[in-house]
């Protein structure tokens, strides 16, 4: 029996995510396709290298994201019955997610203090788009949008 049938992105084995992991690090555009599909799959981070800007400029730096960011969105995007938030608080601080339908229904409330990756179980959702409401303390910090794809 064939085990590759209806497998999708989110199905990689870890020896495949550790396959791809040491192609994602090479210069290459097979190397930038893996870094997607870890990224889609995973969550997986990798920096970025800018070329040289005309007209030289010497030190350039960018950020494309806040270090001091306290909550990541949902990954993966699309998901099918899990995801997962990476989180950084500070002690004192209380975190939470809500997730609303389009129509502005509750369909989930989390609750999480403190750092790290957060793992939620989404598979009472339907098939479609959903608003995520991340909050610090009361306050929100991020809003993000989540395809479930089932």
């Amino acid at each position: 029996m064939d085990t590759q049938i209806n497998r999708t992105i989110f199905d990689i084995t870890a020896a495949e995510e550790e396959q791809l992991m040491e192609i994602a690090q090479s210069d290459t555009k097979t190397g930038y396709k893996a870094q997607s599909v870890l990224y889609a799959a995973k969550g997986t981070e990798f920096p970025v290298t800018l070329p040289e800007l005309p007209g030289g400029g010497g030190e350039w730096q960018t950020a494309f994201k806040n270090a001091t960011e306290k909550v990541s969105a949902l990954y993966p995007n699309p998901a099918q019955n899990g995801a997962s938030f990476k989180h950084r608080l500070n002690p004192d601080e209380n975190g939470s997610l809500q997730i609303f339908s389009i129509t502005g229904i509750v369909m989930g409330t989390y609750s999480f203090k403190g750092e790290g990756i957060h793992q939620i179980d989404i598979s009472h959702l339907q098939t479609g788009l959903y608003f995520c409401n991340f909050k610090v303390n009361g306050e929100t910090v991020r809003m993000s949008r989540q395809y479930i794809f089932k």
